[in-house]
C-alpha cells in the first residue's frame, strides 16, 4: 500500500480494533461524545487519564502506519532484513515487537526501582499504551499490505508470500484505483459504523 494508505487505514481500523477489544479503556458512541462535548463536563474529560491515554493511542498507531517500511529507506535495515518485505513483514517482526515489550515493560520499572526512581502510574499506564499501539499500527501495515497483489512473507525467512485472499490475481496492485476503492470502502464502513453506534473512539 501507498504511505497515505496505510495512514488512513491504520487509524480507521485502530478504531475498530478499539471499540471490540478496549485496548484502552472503553469507547464511547458518536452520541456520548456529543453529549460530553455539548456539557460543562468536556473541561474535566479533556484534563482526563482517559483522553491523554487515547490520544497517545491513536497518534502512536498513525505514527507507527509506515514503520515496517523502513527496510525501504534505511539500507542496512533492507539488507539485514533480506530487502522490502522481507523480515518487517513478517510474524517474526511482530513476535520480536511483542516480546522487546513485554521486556520492557516488566524490567525497566524494576531497574529505575532498584535505583531509587519512582515512575508515577500515570506514566507506567502511558508507557504500556504506547507500546500496544506501536504493536497494533505494526500489525495493522503488515495486514494493509497482505490485501496487496505481492503479499507478504509471513513466516520469512521462508519466501513464500500469503495474502488476502489467497489467490495473488484477486487482490490488488498498489497504487491503482482497486486501492483507493479498498480504502474508501474500509473508511466509509468505519465512519458509518461510528455514525450508527456500533464502533466508538
Amino acid at each position: 500500500m501507498k504511505g497515505t494508505s496505510h495512514i488512513a487505514t491504520n487509524i480507521f481500523s485502530a478504531v475498530a480494533v478499539n471499540s471490540f477489544f478496549h485496548i484502552v479503556d472503553k469507547s464511547y458512541s458518536w452520541h456520548q461524545l456529543m453529549q460530553i462535548i455539548s456539557s460543562p463536563q468536556l473541561n474535566v474529560a479533556l484534563h482526563s487519564e482517559q483522553f491523554l491515554h487515547k490520544l497517545t493511542f491513536y497518534v502512536i498507531v498513525v505514527g507507527c502506519a509506515r514503520l515496517p517500511d523502513i527496510d525501504q529507506r534505511v539500507s542496512w535495515i533492507s539488507r539485514l532484513a533480506g530487502g522490502h518485505r522481507g523480515c518487517t513483514h513478517s510474524c517474526l517482526s511482530i513476535l520480536l515487537l511483542v516480546l522487546f515489550a513485554l521486556t520492557l515493560s516488566i524490567s525497566l520499572p524494576e531497574i529505575l526501582l532498584a535505583h531509587g526512581i519512582v515512575i508515577r502510574s500515570l506514566v507506567l499506564e502511558e508507557g504500556k499504551v504506547i507500546l500496544k499501539a506501536i504493536v497494533l499500527g505494526w500489525t495493522l501495515h503488515l495486514l494493509a499490505d497482505a490485501f496487496t497483489r505481492g503479499g507478504i512473507p509471513l513466516f520469512w525467512p521462508v519466501s513464500t508470500r500469503f495474502g488476502i485472499p489467497p489467490i495473488s490475481a484477486l487482490r490488488f496492485k498498489v497504487g491503482t484505483i482497486m486501492e483507493d476503492i479498498v480504502l474508501w470502502s474500509i473508511i466509509s464502513l468505519v465512519s458509518f459504523a461510528i455514525g450508527a453506534g456500533i464502533l466508538g473512539l
